[in-house]
Protein backbone atom coordinates (compact mmCIF):
# COMPACT_ATOMS: atom_id res chain seq x y z
CA UNK A 1 0.00 0.00 0.00
CA UNK A 2 1.68 3.49 -0.84
CA UNK A 3 1.15 6.18 1.69
CA UNK A 4 1.47 9.95 0.98
CA UNK A 5 3.16 10.13 4.45
CA UNK A 6 5.74 8.55 6.29
CA UNK A 7 5.35 7.65 9.58
CA UNK A 8 7.02 6.33 13.15
CA UNK A 9 5.34 3.81 15.44
CA UNK A 10 6.49 1.83 18.70
CA UNK A 11 6.04 -1.64 18.30
CA UNK A 12 4.86 -4.36 20.23
CA UNK A 13 2.83 -7.65 21.14
CA UNK A 14 1.65 -7.37 24.36
CA UNK A 15 1.08 -10.25 26.74
CA UNK A 16 -2.87 -11.47 26.48
CA UNK A 17 -3.30 -9.67 23.10
CA UNK A 18 -4.46 -13.04 21.59
CA UNK A 19 -7.39 -13.16 24.42
CA UNK A 20 -8.21 -9.15 23.69
CA UNK A 21 -8.83 -9.78 20.14
CA UNK A 22 -11.04 -13.03 20.30
CA UNK A 23 -13.08 -11.34 23.09
CA UNK A 24 -14.50 -9.08 20.08
CA UNK A 25 -17.37 -10.60 18.43
CA UNK A 26 -16.41 -11.11 14.18
CA UNK A 27 -19.98 -9.51 13.25
CA UNK A 28 -19.51 -6.42 15.23
CA UNK A 29 -15.99 -5.87 12.98
CA UNK A 30 -15.93 -2.82 10.47
CA UNK A 31 -14.06 -3.90 7.70
CA UNK A 32 -13.73 -1.55 4.65
CA UNK A 33 -14.62 -2.92 1.17
CA UNK A 34 -10.98 -2.78 0.32
CA UNK A 35 -9.88 -4.72 3.19
CA UNK A 36 -8.58 -2.13 5.90
CA UNK A 37 -9.81 -1.40 9.15
CA UNK A 38 -11.07 -4.50 10.81
CA UNK A 39 -9.19 -6.05 13.61
CA UNK A 40 -5.85 -4.87 14.91
CA UNK A 41 -3.14 -7.38 14.34
CA UNK A 42 0.00 -5.72 14.30
CA UNK A 43 -0.01 -3.70 17.21
CA UNK A 44 1.53 -0.78 17.82
CA UNK A 45 1.38 3.07 19.41
CA UNK A 46 1.91 5.70 16.57
CA UNK A 47 4.16 8.58 17.18
CA UNK A 48 3.63 10.45 14.37
CA UNK A 49 2.32 10.39 10.63
CA UNK A 50 2.52 12.95 8.19
CA UNK A 51 6.60 12.81 7.58
CA UNK A 52 7.53 14.27 4.80
CA UNK A 53 10.10 12.46 2.24
CA UNK A 54 12.65 14.38 2.66
CA UNK A 55 12.44 12.57 6.51
CA UNK A 56 15.54 10.11 5.87
CA UNK A 57 16.30 6.64 7.51
CA UNK A 58 19.17 8.28 8.97
CA UNK A 59 17.53 10.99 10.68
CA UNK A 60 14.74 9.00 12.37
CA UNK A 61 17.45 6.38 13.63
CA UNK A 62 19.61 9.33 15.51
CA UNK A 63 16.00 10.30 17.09
CA UNK A 64 15.21 6.72 18.16
CA UNK A 65 18.74 5.80 18.90
CA UNK A 66 18.74 8.94 21.15
CA UNK A 67 16.04 7.95 23.54
CA UNK A 68 17.96 6.11 25.86
CA UNK A 69 16.17 2.99 28.19
CA UNK A 70 13.47 0.88 27.00
CA UNK A 71 10.23 2.15 26.36
CA UNK A 72 7.53 0.82 28.39
CA UNK A 73 3.57 2.79 28.13
CA UNK A 74 1.56 2.97 30.86
CA UNK A 75 -2.36 1.69 30.30
CA UNK A 76 -4.32 4.05 31.29
CA UNK A 77 -7.71 2.21 30.12
CA UNK A 78 -10.15 1.25 27.04
CA UNK A 79 -11.89 4.01 25.66
CA UNK A 80 -13.48 4.83 21.91
CA UNK A 81 -13.29 7.32 19.81
CA UNK A 82 -16.16 7.73 16.95
CA UNK A 83 -15.95 8.08 12.89
CA UNK A 84 -18.85 8.63 10.23
CA UNK A 85 -18.07 4.44 9.47
CA UNK A 86 -16.74 3.00 12.54
CA UNK A 87 -16.18 3.31 16.70
CA UNK A 88 -11.91 2.92 17.03
CA UNK A 89 -11.61 0.55 20.58
CA UNK A 90 -8.15 1.30 21.86
CA UNK A 91 -6.18 1.28 24.02
CA UNK A 92 -5.52 4.72 26.34
CA UNK A 93 -1.73 4.49 27.15
CA UNK A 94 0.96 7.16 27.93
CA UNK A 95 4.65 7.74 28.18
CA UNK A 96 6.96 10.54 28.72
CA UNK A 97 9.39 9.04 25.97
CA UNK A 98 6.85 8.79 23.89
CA UNK A 99 5.69 12.51 23.79
CA UNK A 100 9.50 13.66 23.58
CA UNK A 101 9.78 11.37 20.76
CA UNK A 102 6.63 12.99 18.95
CA UNK A 103 7.60 16.38 19.90
CA UNK A 104 11.52 15.98 18.53
CA UNK A 105 9.37 13.85 15.09
CA UNK A 106 7.18 17.07 15.19
CA UNK A 107 10.11 19.18 14.47
CA UNK A 108 11.42 17.86 11.38
CA UNK A 109 9.32 18.05 8.02
CA UNK A 110 5.89 17.07 8.22
CA UNK A 111 2.13 17.54 7.98
CA UNK A 112 -0.36 16.64 10.07
CA UNK A 113 -3.68 17.68 11.35
CA UNK A 114 -3.68 17.44 14.98
CA UNK A 115 -2.23 20.14 17.57
CA UNK A 116 -2.22 17.48 20.23
CA UNK A 117 -0.91 14.22 20.62
CA UNK A 118 -3.36 11.57 22.36
CA UNK A 119 -1.11 7.94 22.33
CA UNK A 120 -3.27 5.49 21.98
CA UNK A 121 -3.08 1.08 21.21
CA UNK A 122 -6.12 0.55 18.69
CA UNK A 123 -7.64 -2.78 19.08
CA UNK A 124 -10.30 -2.89 16.55
CA UNK A 125 -12.80 -0.82 14.40
CA UNK A 126 -16.41 -1.87 14.94
CA UNK A 127 -19.58 -1.04 13.46
CA UNK A 128 -21.19 2.02 14.99
CA UNK A 129 -23.22 1.45 18.11
CA UNK A 130 -21.30 -1.82 19.24
CA UNK A 131 -18.21 -1.20 20.97
CA UNK A 132 -19.88 -0.17 24.37
CA UNK A 133 -20.07 -3.41 25.60
CA UNK A 134 -16.06 -4.07 24.92
CA UNK A 135 -15.09 -1.36 27.51
CA UNK A 136 -16.12 -3.16 30.72
CA UNK A 137 -15.07 -6.32 29.72
CA UNK A 138 -11.37 -5.00 28.46
CA UNK A 139 -10.45 -2.99 31.19
CA UNK A 140 -10.04 -5.93 33.11
CA UNK A 141 -8.12 -8.01 30.74
CA UNK A 142 -5.45 -4.41 30.16
CA UNK A 143 -2.32 -4.72 31.85
CA UNK A 144 -0.58 -1.72 33.98
CA UNK A 145 2.18 -1.50 31.32
CA UNK A 146 2.81 -2.40 27.83
CA UNK A 147 6.86 -3.11 26.67
CA UNK A 148 8.01 -2.23 23.41
CA UNK A 149 10.32 -4.03 21.08
CA UNK A 150 10.98 -1.86 18.49
CA UNK A 151 10.04 1.65 16.10
CA UNK A 152 9.41 1.11 13.30
CA UNK A 153 9.82 3.84 10.32
CA UNK A 154 7.73 3.50 6.92
CA UNK A 155 8.37 6.25 4.33
CA UNK A 156 5.86 7.77 2.32
CA UNK A 157 5.25 5.90 -1.21
CA UNK A 158 5.07 2.40 0.20
CA UNK A 159 9.06 1.62 0.44
CA UNK A 160 9.29 -0.90 2.80
CA UNK A 161 9.60 -0.62 6.64
CA UNK A 162 12.93 -0.06 8.72
CA UNK A 163 13.07 -1.06 12.23
CA UNK A 164 14.78 0.13 15.02
CA UNK A 165 15.65 -1.89 18.61
CA UNK A 166 14.44 -0.13 21.15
Amino acid sequence: MSYDYGSIMARTWPDGWDDVLESIDKRDVYTAEDGTYGIETNPHVTILYGLHEEVHEDLVCRICQGVGGPLEVDVKGVSTFDNEDYEVLKFDVDSDLLRKMNKAFRGLPHTNDYDDYNPHMTVAYLRPGTSSKYIENLNGMVPDKIPFERFEFSPPGGEDSINFSV
